[in-house]
C-alpha cells in the first residue's frame, strides 16, 4: 500500500488491526510523515528508523501519545543539521566518485541501524517486563554512528542519546493542530442540514 496516497485506507486498516505499535521502516519522509499522523490520530506509539547516505550514521526514534511525534522530532534535527546534506540531483549512469561515496551504503551499516530499530521497539513492547537496553525512558532519539566523519560525527561507532520535548507549534500533535480540528467541527456544524446533537437526540 502506498501509504502517502492511500491515507484514509491506511488509517482504516490500522484501526481494524489495531496494533501495540507501528514500525516505520520506510525510506522516505512523505510515508513517515503520514505514519505519524495516523498513529497520533489514533494514539498508537511508533518506533521508526532512518541510514543516512553513504551509510555513515543513522537515527531510530520513538514516539509515544502525548510526547514529543515524529513532526518535533524531525524539526529538532533540521535545526541541529548533524547528518551531511543529500545532493540534489545524481545522474545515476554517470555517477562520479564522490557521489557514489556519499550515496551508497554497505548492508553492515544498514543492519546495525536495523538491529537497534528492532531493540527499541521490543523495548518499548516489553516495557515494565524487562528491559533490554537500559536508556532513561524519555529517551526518543538515538543518533548511531557507524564511522566517524569530520565535522559530523567525530567518534566511531557511537551513539548519542536525545529527549526531543513536544514543540507547542507543531502541525500534528501541538495546539495549531487542535485548533484546526475544533474549527473544523465548528464550521461543519454550522453548515446548513446539520441537525445540532439535542435535536438529533429528540428526534431518535
Amino acid at each position: 500500500m502506498d501509504v502517502t496516497a492511500d491515507q484514509a485506507e491506511f488509517q482504516r486498516l490500522v484501526e481494524r488491526v489495531c496494533p501495540d505499535l507501528l514500525l516505520a521502516c520506510t525510506d522516505n519522509q512523505p510515508s513517515k510523515h503520514v505514519i505519524n499522523e495516523v498513529a497520533v490520530r489514533l494514539g498508537i506509539p511508533v518506533v521508526g528508523a532512518g541510514v543516512y547516505d553513504g551509510g555513515i550514521a543513522g537515527e531510530v526514534y520513538a514516539t509515544r501519545p502525548g510526547a514529543a511525534c515524529y513532526g518535533c522530532i524531525t524539526a529538532e534535527l533540521q535545526l541541529k543539521d548533524s547528518a551531511p546534506n543529500k545532493p540534489l540531483q545524481i545522474d545515476y549512469n554517470n555517477l562520479d566518485l564522490d557521489e557514489i561515496r556519499s550515496t551508497s551504503a554497505l548492508n553492515l551499516d544498514i543492519s546495525q541501524i536495523a538491529l537497534i530499530h528492532a531493540r527499541v521497539a521490543l523495548n518499548l513492547l516489553l516495557s515494565g517486563e524487562v528491559e533490554l537496553l537500559g536508556l532513561p525512558p524519555e529517551v526518543n532519539l538515538i543518533v548511531f554512528a557507524n564511522r566517524r566523519v569530520p565535522g559530523h560525527f567525530e567518534r566511531p561507532l557511537h551513539g548519542d542519546f536525545f529527549h526531543i520535548k513536544n514543540h507547542p507549534d507543531c502541525l500534528v500533535c501541538g495546539s495549531p493542530a487542535q485548533n484546526v480540528n475544533a474549527e473544523a467541527e465548528r464550521i461543519l456544524a454550522s453548515l446548513p442540514g446539520q441537525p445540532d446533537s439535542q435535536e438529533s437526540q429528540s428526534t431518535v
